[in-house]
């Protein structure tokens, strides 16, 4: 009889252990994957946390966050229109040049794919201090005016003047000179992989958010140049961007893509005409007033740049810098003497 109750006592004692071990080995291996899936969160909420200064897109590094960019003279004589490529920047900069007539300085990501863009055509000298804020950017363009051109030479610009540079570039004949030369992203890496020498740039972009202001709305709304032309842009709830209107004509680029943005900022400025040209001074540097527009809201404020190669930023009335929405921007470069009307 002792015998068989020593022996079930063995095999009770072995039992226990047995369920230890079980118990304990599933812990450990609920543990190892619990320990697993914070890791992997972890990784994922580290690289949410990088966005590009360029459009406020989530990118997968912090190295990403300052993309080396392209910035391209675009032609806006009506005999260009429609151009190609401006449906395709991340950023555009619209500003009078001579007598009633706009031109566009588009920015592009150096590595974006375009299969054309243009017509291009010639510097002025402001767009040479927006285009430095992009950390001595590609600059291409067609001639220029002589304090444009001066400068490019004198303060070392990476540019790139179709008149030394021809190869970059083709002209179309089915346009008509001089609204008739592009170029694409294919000419501009080949460009950048040839002739760079500027190295890694370092530059600071606009600030963005998701949160729609809670401001005034402003669905619709004219900027009046003050030169004999409009631009309107009426904001479309489905897309949650702006779509431009010329003459009340919705606006697409070449491609027939619509010309969308997401930001659109009138920043005032003070104009001269410095010669018999026509050409413009325009106060880049300094401050003046600013109106924003994203999501079917308008918030007013005052803009700054205080030396050239700083980034232009945009502050509301209490003093906060106005957050751009993720996507793409817009900036209509206006006289003082220009408006905006609200129109819906």
């Amino acid at each position: 009889m002792y015998g068989i109750i020593s022996y079930m006592r063995k095999n009770i004692f072995l039992v226990g252990i047995i369920i230890i071990l079980g118990i304990f080995g599933y812990t450990i291996l609920a543990v190892i994957n619990s320990t697993k899936g914070e890791v992997v969160g972890s990784l994922e909420n580290t690289a949410s946390q990088f966005f590009s200064q360029l459009n406020g897109a989530p990118v997968s590094s912090a190295t990403a966050t300052m993309p080396a960019v392209v910035t391209i003279m675009i032609d806006n004589h009506p005999d260009a229109r429609p151009q190609f490529g401006l449906s395709e920047a991340d950023v555009v900069y619209e500003a009078p040049v001579e007598g009633d007539f706009t031109r566009f300085m588009a920015v592009f990501e150096r590595d974006k794919v375009a299969a054309k863009v243009g017509p291009v055509r010639s510097a002025r000298s402001y767009y040479l201090d927006w285009q430095a804020e992009y950390g001595s950017p590609l600059y291409m363009h067609c001639g220029g005016s002589p304090e444009a051109l001066n400068r490019i030479k004198t303060e070392d610009i990476f540019a790139a003047n179709e008149f030394y540079w021809g190869k970059y570039y083709w002209r179309d004949n089915n346009f008509v000179a001089p609204h008739n030369l592009f170029t694409n992203s294919e000419d501009w890496q080949k460009l950048w992989q040839d002739y760079d020498k500027k190295g890694d740039r370092v530059w600071s972009g606009w600030s963005f958010n998701n949160t729609a202001p809670t401001s005034s709305n402003a669905i619709a709304f004219t900027v009046d140049y003050g030169i004999g032309h409009k631009v309107e842009w009426q904001f479309e709830a489905a897309l949650g961007k702006y779509g431009r209107y010329l003459k009340n004509v919705k606006q697409n680029d070449a491609s027939g893509e619509e010309i969308l943005a997401d930001n659109v900022v009138v920043q005032y400025v003070k104009t001269t005409i410095v010669d018999n040209y026509g050409r413009r001074e325009i106060q880049s540097v300094g401050s003046g007033s600013v109106r924003v527009f994203r999501d079917g809201k308008i918030v007013s404020g005052i803009w700054k740049k205080n030396s050239v190669a700083e980034r232009t930023r945009f502050f509301d009335d209490e003093g906060n810098e106005i957050k751009l929405k993720p996507g793409k921007t817009w900036l209509q470069i206006v006289p003082i003497e220009g408006s905006v009307t609200i129109t819906g």
